[in-house]
């Protein structure tokens, strides 16, 4: 009797895991299902959108199969077309093996996004070029916003910054339908990359002709670790995060000592350490101690915070969180960069929930080191206040701009989304969409009785 007990606790504890293993695999195989990326034909494409087509479309063929490296650009074909103005379509053609003048180089980029199944892409013509009437520029990037089932929210947000005039180099996004080697890979948004050259962050300068006050561009990043060369790529300050030497690059600088690398180290360190003191700090390329407000360009940073605020996007406590500085001025803060994931405290996919409720909290800036630092100071809040009712009728704006904008996207959009996110894609990306102009509402009236006068 005990032995048949004994048998048939067995059989019961074999059959839960026979179960939950059956349940672990259908969960899977649904994961699987819903990540499969099958992208339809560029003829399949221009028939489904017909005459709702309203976006440019950018056309990329590479030798072989489509790109798949981060490090390595394989030379492709890239042809603009359907631009609203005529002059701004442009083609340029294939040169295999071959980077030459007029050449165009493709590769993936991102980190957490380049293993999603939709590839974000980083695009370089060997010459600056001009896309869409914009101010020319070597390196280009399509953004995927794979994780955003909106489409809109980096859209959204660098629209907005873009009405903040203290920050500079704001990239001009533009959505485009990409279609690559005759498969339609999505809708795309399209801009200028974040980097020190011609069109998107101007503060080139012959380095080795000065002494001092070296030109910079830095990135405040927690994952800047990742196959960087601290003292060489990235440097630490205590209680941040690291902050990784975006230009002048490590084969830019002087070989023997880099005393461009130690430059920028002793200024940012001495930004933060004057931020969190209140004391003026001691350093090598002054006589005299310089505090916060000698070594930082304080509107830039008013702006830079009020644009991730009204956002509400958690990831610029930690991570690409952009600085600049020209030979001649303070450090300014910008350009804003990286909004896919705001509007939410988390992050699933799919959006199975609606976190509306944050648009009525104060969250940013407790979480950041930066903004927690700046923001304890009574006379930055109210700076903050200040240009908070000074522009918050853009808020307003674009909110009706995005009301009226659903329509431009809408068939490219949905395409899509059917074929990225699966049999639901339609009613999330809609959901989606209202959600973000919603909340902006929300997040408007919010502030405005936060951000007193």
């Amino acid at each position: 009797m005990k032995q048949n007990k004994g048998l048939k606790i067995a059989i019961i504890i074999l059959s839960v895991l026979c179960a939950l293993f059956l349940a672990y695999f259908i969960v899977m195989l649904c994961i699987h299902l819903r990540d499969s990326y099958n992208p339809i034909s560029k003829e399949e494409f221009y028939e489904s959108v017909g005459d709702g087509l309203k976006i440019p479309v950018v056309e990329i063929n590479t030798p072989g199969s489509d790109p798949v490296d981060k490090e390595i650009y394989k030379t492709c074909s890239f042809q603009l077309s359907n631009a609203q103005d005529e002059s701004h379509n442009i083609k340029v053609t294939i040169k295999p093996n071959n980077w030459d003048v007029g050449g165009v180089g493709i590769r993936v980029r991102g980190n957490y996004s380049a293993k999603a199944p939709k590839k974000a892409y980083r695009v370089r013509f060997n010459e600056p070029t001009s896309l869409l009437g914009l101010d020319a520029s070597k390196s280009w990037v399509l953004l995927a916003d794979y994780y955003d089932q909106s489409s809109i929210r980096n859209y959204t947000a660098l629209s907005l910054a873009k009405e903040f005039d203290n920050l500079d180099f704001t990239p001009t996004p533009n959505h485009v339908a990409l279609i690559m080697n005759g498969e339609f890979k999505g809708l795309y948004l399209m801009c200028q990359q974040v980097s020190a050259g011609s069109g998107s962050c101007n503060i080139q300068e012959d380095i080795f002709a000065l002494e001092k006050n070296y030109p910079f561009l830095v990135c405040v990043d927690a994952s800047s670790k990742r196959g960087q060369k601290k003292g060489r790529d990235y440097f630490d300050i205590e209680g941040w995060y690291p902050v990784e030497i975006k230009y002048p690059d490590s084969h830019e600088r002087p070989s023997e000592g880099d005393p461009v690398f130690h430059y920028i180290q002793e200024y940012m360190t001495a930004v933060i350490t004057s931020l969190k003191t209140g004391q003026a700090q001691k350093v090598s390329f002054s006589d005299t101690p310089l505090g916060f407000e000698d070594l930082v360009d304080v509107d830039s940073l008013v702006d830079y915070y009020l644009v991730n605020e009204i956002m509400y996007n958690c990831d610029s406590a930690y991570k690409s969180i952009y600085a600049h500085k020209t030979p001649e001025g303070k450090l300014k803060f910008g350009p804003v960069w990286d909004f896919d994931w705001s509007m939410s405290q988390e992050f699933e996919l799919p959006y199975v929930r609606s976190e509306i409720e944050t648009a009525s909290q104060i969250h940013i800036k407790d979480r950041s080191p930066l903004f927690r630092s700046f923001l304890k100071y009574e006379k930055y809040q109210k700076m903050v206040s200040t240009r908070f009712h000074e522009k918050k009728q853009a808020i307003v704006d674009l909110c009706e701009h995005l009301r009226l904008y659903r329509e431009i996207i809408d068939p490219v959009a949905k395409l899509d989304a059917l074929q990225v996110y699966g049999e639901n894609a339609l009613f999330e990306y809609g959901m989606q969409y209202d959600y973000v102009r919603l909340y902006l509402l929300d997040r408007y009236a919010f502030l405005e009785k936060y951000y007193k006068t």
